[in-house]
């Protein structure tokens, strides 16, 4: 998909979708989609970040489609985590990136992304524990070679903060590459941002002899193909749609 292509499609061009609010919010790195915890390899090694102690994020599973309840999936997205309830009831147009080995790559949109309240977040808690999804959850850290500790002491209150519809899901093929010289993300840390400007992408200069004397000055857009191994999630995939 080219740069061009991947802006139309994401409306990356736009200022708003609608009166909705646009929204960039990092989460951590996933060689696996973000549909289960792979293990530590690329996040962040920074001493004193989260996944770097504990070998996972709690964002791994923000495109999971194996845990659905009444159409919508429940995720954790650090920069909604707030002790106010500045953004409870409010809906964004959330466009999401990630960095490894210190560098940017977005990796798609959720429109129409509903941020839940706390009480929510106990009820939906609830349903995950009786259904046994947390206990799933908790032998996905494990078999990534990550430390569950925290997960298991995560308040259900703040389990979840965020709900959408997987319909309302716009990802590219692969992950791309941020330009150093985008405006957008002004901190890596995980602040929600708002998406002031276009996205920048990276572009690479390409090599073509012109008759042994001179190369053009072609460019072409660098794509990063996520890493893939064998997991659980297809199998997981196919026992939740043979339950209905």
């Amino acid at each position: 998909m080219t740069a061009l292509s991947l802006c139309n499609v994401l409306n990356v061009r736009c200022g708003r979708v609608g009166s909705m609010e646009n929204k960039i919010s990092k989460i951590c790195w996933n060689s696996e989609g973000w549909k289960f915890p792979p293990g530590s390899k690329g996040k962040s090694a920074a001493a004193k970040s989260f996944e770097a102690e504990y070998g996972y994020g709690h964002e791994e599973w923000v495109f999971d489609k194996t845990r659905m309840i009444e159409g919508y999936h429940y995720a954790f997205l650090r920069p909604l985590n707030l002790k106010s309830d500045k953004h409870v009831g409010k809906i964004y147009n959330l466009f999401l990136y990630t960095i490894t080995n210190s560098i940017k790559y977005f990796v798609g949109q959720i429109k129409n992304a509903e941020c839940i309240s706390k009480k929510e977040s106990r009820d939906i808690f609830a349903i995950y524990k009786q259904k046994k999804w947390l206990n799933e959850m908790v032998k996905e850290i494990e078999r990534a070679g990550a430390n569950p500790k925290t997960f298991m002491e995560t308040s259900p209150e703040i389990f979840f903060n965020v709900k959408f519809k997987f319909e309302n899901v716009i990802r590219p093929e692969e992950v791309e590459e941020l330009s150093d010289d985008d405006l957008n993300i002004s901190t890596t840390r995980y602040k929600l941002l708002p998406r002031s400007t276009d996205f920048k992408f990276v572009t690479e200069s390409i090599d073509e002899g012109n008759d042994g004397n001179f190369k053009s000055t072609k460019t072409r857009k660098r794509i990063y193909k996520v890493d893939s191994s064998f997991g659980p999630y297809h199998n997981k995939l196919q026992n939740a749609l043979c339950t209905f």
